[in-house]
């Protein structure tokens, strides 16, 4: 399974919530998610999750909770759990792999994961 890409995903996605940050309403994004995996033709069908499961929630102080699991071909299961700011400031997240920095210049939402 290529893990890099999909971790590279997962991060996109736990970020969604920086777009929002002015919004006064509730986002639309908050709830349980799932990935229709079979629709990731980047990657050939061995290669897929078997599934993706993404929860967003708000949280207190103008933060966002983002919580995914995802559940390869061989049923081993990832879980990431990351509560960000809404103005973009890095933050922390747990994930079984290594997080490398962004390169000078880049935005957050250049952080990639390595599983």
């Amino acid at each position: 399974m290529n893990r890099t890409g999909l971790a590279l995903l997962v991060i996109v996605l736990s970020s969604a919530g920086a777009a929002l940050a002015g919004a006064p309403v509730r986002s639309p994004l908050v709830g349980h998610w799932v990935l229709q995996v079979d629709k990731l033709t980047m990657m050939p069908p061995e290669a897929r999750p078997k599934r993706v499961d993404l929860e967003f929630a708000e949280a207190a102080d103008g933060r966002w909770n983002s919580r995914v699991q995802i559940v390869d071909q061989a049923d081993h299961e990832l879980h990431s759990e990351s509560t960000l700011s809404l103005d973009g400031t890095p933050g922390m997240g747990s994930s079984p792999g290594r997080v490398s920095r962004p390169r000078r210049g880049s935005t957050p939402s250049a952080w990639t994961a390595r599983l």
